[in-house]
């Protein structure tokens, strides 16, 4: 074996992988001087091991040889001196336990013996990296780049930086960050970080012809990459190619058996428009779900609610069909808790003939109905002549925790049905124990937005300064933060200048997203205070009957729009951030203090009566969210001068600030108990109506202040 091979051996026997590249680099390039220092620098990075090794030889020399006193005295010598002698810490060990001052002086005293070591130039650039010295690391990792350009890792290290640490990253280093990883890929075409980090940025720039081919390389190198199957479905979605997302998911589906892929298949072909087989993955993904979960999960309240529409939608369809008795569940939802145990059962059956039987099963265990009872639910039920019969339950009793109740019915002609549902109880002594818990509190993150001085105001589009709009974000962040004992890491204050159009979409898909995925129990805040506007519809859109998009306007909004060049944040790109890249389980609240707000978030949104809000009505199409906003999608909103704040706003400071707004009294302030505070009197003062709109969130459950103080 020549020297060479015996470096390599230590080498491959556990060094760093930065050092594993950075030799694969070299050598590769026949770079032979880099790649044997390289090598020295793993054998000495490997000393304690080398050192343990050489300990067990000696032992195992003493026991079994047959060695005089003298010799074995000797070994022990050996031995002890190797236990008792010490080895300095790498570089690298030093980086990575976080020890940078030490490291830093060990790298700045090789890099005086050698000014252009790309290796220690490279790796000052990660402690400046991790130490958030963003403009020092860029340049040390362009000197290493510039020694050593066949090394993947500095390119991989840079492009982090760029679009991971520097936050909010600016549009330039996107396309830095992408020059970078495809220089990366081209030393190392398999590099996964590379072709991972490649695709997400591709996703944040919407270049998703892009995306789909790069996911479809690492699909290659991995068969199920989550991560792959899901930005090449995103990908395709966002460019509404409905039928490859379809075959897509279902590739996907077959091949992993994730069932979070059926949830995406179901909605890839309702927006195909094949209802039928969206209602089938639906109640197979319910009925699934519903196995798998101990508790109620959001997105099998979503399926549930998903799949009521499409019947509704379809109910003469599937009447027509003749085929067997079709049942929809009226209430109680599945996703929500039935209180002390008991609930009426309702269900919808379609069917042409009567119905002749019907037995409910309980965990598995028949519920015995009184003969006498089931013959009167029976002929109330056959009263009706329209092929569509009610069957209630009442009072129905349920076990505490997970109740799994099948239903099966038989009408005249023998056909039978049957169907499984799940539902959640306290039961009636649990919940008697639950009145008199404390209510469980949840941590709560908060995106302020105000923007009242404007990049580019221009008198002729009617658009100038605001007055109030940055004190609104500034003075809501103060009082949340004293009334409700909120640390300061749980918000993101962007005003005037920082709040730019790429600065906010940073917040909310970065820092917004990494807050809520800690936990699904998080609830995110986004709050917006400036001008909103309505910009001309995209073609390849076309969802808006007046021409005309809801937009929330940003620091940086050119008033001479150029749809190529995006600076509004039109309501449907708001609505993707949101939905691509916040946890889809997080409960979520918009609340918008500018004009056209209840249009910003997504166009078409039916308005709710304010005295009679249901949070399970299809009126806000983002998932787990709820919008406050200080006007309807047609109405301009007001500023407040003599509060000094916007309209809206200034009842929201009131109510937050009031003790009077905990009107249950328990020392928390909900979404729902603001808006009581607000909406009396708003119209006839201020001339617009504030609108609270829900989906699958229910507002007096959602606390924008715990603990009060």
């Amino acid at each position: 074996m020549t020297p060479y091979d015996n470096h390599l051996v230590v080498f491959i026997g556990g060094y760093h992988n930065r050092n594993r590249s950075a030799f694969q680099g070299n050598f590769r390039n026949r770079r032979w001087k880099q790649a044997y220092r390289v090598l020295q620098r793993a054998k000495i990075c490997l000393t304690n091991r080398i050192k343990s090794a050489m300990i067990e030889l000696l032992f195992s020399s003493f026991r079994r040889g047959n060695h005089t006193v003298k010799v074995r005295f000797l070994l022990l010598g050996v031995v002890l001196a190797l236990l008792l002698s010490s080895c300095a810490p790498s570089v690298v060990e030093l980086v990575h336990k976080k020890h940078y001052q030490a490291a830093q002086r060990k790298i700045q005293r090789e890099l005086a013996k050698n000014p252009n070591d790309d290796y220690y130039n490279h790796l000052l650039g990660v402690i400046y990296r991790d130490t958030g010295q963003y403009v020092i690391a860029a340049r040390q990792f362009e000197k290493a780049i510039r020694v050593n350009p066949y090394v993947p890792q500095y390119y991989l290290d840079y492009a982090f930086m760029l679009t991971q640490y520097i936050d909010p990253p600016h549009p330039t280093n996107y396309e830095q960050a992408i020059r970078l990883l495809n220089e990366c890929l081209r030393i190392d075409p398999q590099n996964y970080p590379a072709l991972r980090e490649l695709m997400i940025t591709y996703y944040t720039q919407r270049q998703y012809h892009d995306v789909i081919r790069t996911a479809e390389t690492l699909l290659q190198l991995h068969r199920c990459d989550m991560d792959a199957i899901q930005f090449r479905g995103k990908a395709i979605s966002a460019l509404r190619r409905w039928d490859s997302a379809v075959a897509h998911y279902r590739w996907a589906l077959q091949e992993c058996q994730e069932e979070k892929f059926r949830f995406q298949l179901a909605e890839a072909q309702e927006r195909l428009g094949s209802d039928y087989d969206a209602m089938v993955q639906w109640k197979n993904y319910r009925e699934r779900l519903g196995e798998m979960v101990v508790y109620p999960d959001t997105s099998l309240c979503v399926a549930e609610r998903r799949l009521f529409r499409l019947q509704e939608r379809n109910r003469d369809w599937l009447k027509a069909q003749n085929e067997q008795p079709i049942l929809e569940l009226r209430s109680p939802s599945i996703c929500e808790n039935i209180d002390g145990g008991y609930a009426d059962l309702h269900f919808t059956i379609l069917n042409p003939y009567s119905i002749s039987d019907f037995t409910v099963y309980r965990n598995d265990q028949q519920v015995i109905i009184p003969a006498e009872t089931k013959t009167g639910i029976l002929r109330q039920l056959n009263q009706s002549a329209t092929g569509t019969y009610d069957l209630f339950l009442p009072a129905f009793e349920f076990e505490s925790g997970k109740n799994q109740i099948d239903l099966r019915v038989v009408d005249a002609l023998g056909r039978t049905t049957s169907e499984r549902y799940y539902f959640w109880s306290t039961g009636p002594e649990q919940f008697e124990s639950m009145l008199m818990a404390e209510a469980p509190t949840t941590n709560v993150f908060f995106v302020l937005i105000g923007i009242a001085n404007y990049q580019n105001d221009d008198a002729r589009f009617n658009f100038v300064d605001l007055d109030y709009s940055d004190r609104d974000a500034i003075e809501l962040y103060e009082t949340l933060r004293q009334q409700g004992n909120i640390p300061e890491e749980n918000f993101r204050l962007l005003t005037n200048a920082a709040a730019t159009r790429s600065e906010i979409q940073a917040a909310i898909t970065y820092w917004l997203a990494e807050k809520l995925e800690s936990d699904p129990k998080n609830v995110g805040v986004i709050y917006f205070s400036g001008h909103g506007g309505r910009v001309p519809d995209s073609p390849n859109d076309a969802d808006e009957e007046d021409g005309f998009d809801e937009a929330l306007l940003p620091y940086d909004w050119n008033p001479n729009f150029d749809r190529r060049v995006p600076t509004a944040i039109v309501d449907d790109d708001f609505a993707r951030w949101i939905m691509d890249w916040l946890p889809q389980e997080n409960p979520k609240v918009l609340i918008f203090d500018s004009c056209y707000s209840s249009g910003a978030a997504k166009p078409g949104a039916e308005e709710i009566d304010p005295e009679h809000i249901d949070p399970l009505e299809p009126n806000l199409p983002i998932p787990n969210c709820a919008l406050l906003a200080a006007s309807r999608a047609s109405e301009l909103s007001r500023e407040d001068p003599t509060t000094g704040h916007g309209a809206l706003t200034a009842r929201i400071l009131r109510a937050l600030q009031s003790a009077k707004s905990d009107q249950n009294h328990d020392g928390r302030i909900s979404l729902q108990e603001v808006y009581n505070q607000i909406y009396p009197g708003f119209y006839n003062r201020f001339g617009h109506r504030p609108i609270l709109k829900s989906e699958y969130v229910k507002p007096d459950q959602i606390f924008l202040l715990q603990h009060m103080e």
